[in-house]
Parts: structure tokens; C-alpha cells; sequence
């Protein structure tokens, strides 16, 4: 099992979104990172060739949630 940290800009950026979609993704996020989280599947997928205006270290997913 695996732990999740959220940068503080993530949480700065995510106050900018309504509640309900919020948990919504935190939620996804959960269930998609906590187990296997470098395995990649439908909805998450290593985005390569991106260099993201944060500090990162790779690889830097993409997940979907929802539509």
C-alpha cells in the first residue's frame, strides 16, 4: 500500500473547485494511487514528454475521473 501527498499548490488549486467534485476526485485519486499506482489502466495513463511548471519526479500520471 502506498501513501499519497498533495503539494500545497495542489490544494491551493483544488479550493478553486466545488465540494462535491472535490471529493469526488480526491476519491478517484485514492482508489487509483494507493494500490499498483504504476501500473497504467483506462483511466490513468504516464504522460511523457511533459515538463511541468511544478518539481516533479517522474513519472507524472494522468487520471480520469468521471466525464
Amino acid at each position: 500500500m502506498f501513501s499519497i501527498k498533495f503539494s500545497n499548490q495542489v490544494e491551493h488549486d483544488l479550493v478553486k473547485i466545488k465540494r462535491y467534485h472535490r471529493n469526488i476526485i480526491f476519491e478517484v485519486i485514492e482508489k487509483q494511487l494507493t494500490y499498483e499506482p504504476i501500473n497504467q489502466t483506462k483511466k490513468r495513463k504516464e504522460l511523457s514528454n511533459l515538463i511541468p511548471p511544478f518539481e516533479t519526479i517522474p513519472p507524472v500520471w494522468e487520471i480520469r475521473v468521471e466525464e
